[in-house]
């Protein structure tokens, strides 16, 4: 499929005010591009520096707004990722636009992420489209299968400049009694085989948990941060508490992957707010209860330690 490369800039608008540390920090900030950086300049600036970037799933504009005001207040580094629910009501295209509109004052350096990509054909439009990195998700798939996939992918993303993300084992929704955790033989054989950016690990968390107790293989991610040197990734990160975090960010681990924990922060603050509020605004309604998920994403910022780092 033949592709045409997109230019992220906008001409005629201002650059943000950046500080003294984020220019130093990420002195690859191209003129045109905004705040916009790959998601492997992202990871390799955490890893260096002991953190992990926070990755949140926006699914309204109203999400990736307070994402960055959240990132902005935190002087964090930020990901803000787009997945099925999203794109499903949305389409990938208004997804996709939604986002970078949020983002395109930002003062802070932020990617758009696409997030458990299956189908190459939406992986592609994302490409096209201009998002900072994307997610091939074969962690289904038969090991072989999911390194054959994912080079290709890797193939298109190299001429367009965009990062890949990739998983083996296998993150579960819920709670269930099967996991297949991630052992560092098998991801030295699929990053040898395939030179993706970032990998997504098993290690114990899973997909949609609302409590904060995911019983964590510590001893696991110990041993893949010594057998491996790419940046790892934390999904299904919602339900690690909050005393694991920052033991997970100082680990291998440079990104990290929250989805449910500040929706549910967001619909209850919601359904508080509605149910005192007498005006008519309702985005103006949507905002208030916002104000928790900013809260909410600042001291997970503060946990993840990618807070005050830019």
């Amino acid at each position: 499929m033949r592709l045409e490369r997109r230019r992220l800039g906008r001409r005629g608008l201002p650059r943000p005010r950046l500080s003294s540390v984020a220019r130093a920090t990420f002195p690859n900030w191209l003129e045109g591009f905004m705040s916009r950086v790959s998601l492997a300049h992202l990871l390799q600036d955490a890893r260096r520096r002991d953190y992990a970037v926070p990755a949140f799933n926006a699914w309204t504009y109203q999400d990736a707004l307070a994402l960055v005001r959240a990132a902005e207040q935190a002087r964090s580094p930020l990901i803000i990722q787009t997945s099925g629910t999203c794109i499903r009501h949305n389409g990938l295209s208004f997804s996709y636009q939604m986002v970078e509109n949020a983002t395109r004052q930002a003062s802070i350096p932020v990617a758009i992420h696409l997030d458990h990509g299956q189908e190459r054909r939406l992986i592609f439009d994302a490409i096209r489209l201009g998002y900072d990195s994307v997610m091939y998700d074969g962690s289904m798939l038969p090991m072989d299968e999911n390194i054959e996939n994912t080079r290709l992918v890797k193939a298109v993303a190299d001429e367009y400049g965009v990062s890949v993300e990739a998983e083996i084992g296998h993150v579960e929704k819920g709670r269930g009694d099967h996991e297949v955790l991630t052992t560092p033989e098998e991801a030295q054989r699929f990053l040898a085989a395939t030179g993706v950016d970032a990998l997504a690990v098993a290690v114990g968390t899973r997909h949609g948990m609302q409590s904060h107790d995911a019983p964590l293989h510590f001893e696991t991610l110990d041993a893949l941060g010594s057998a491996l040197d790419t940046p790892l990734v934390l999904h299904g990160s919602s339900g690690v508490a909050d005393q694991d975090l920052p033991r997970v960010a100082r680990s291998l681990v440079c990104k990290i992957n929250i989805a449910t924990r500040l929706r549910d922060v967001f619909i209850q603050a919601l359904g508080e707010e509605a149910e005192a509020y007498t005006g008519s605004d309702h985005i103006a309604l949507m905002m208030r209860a916002h104000e928790a998920t900013i809260r909410e994403a600042m001291v997970l910022m503060g946990l993840m330690g990618s807070a005050g780092r830019c």
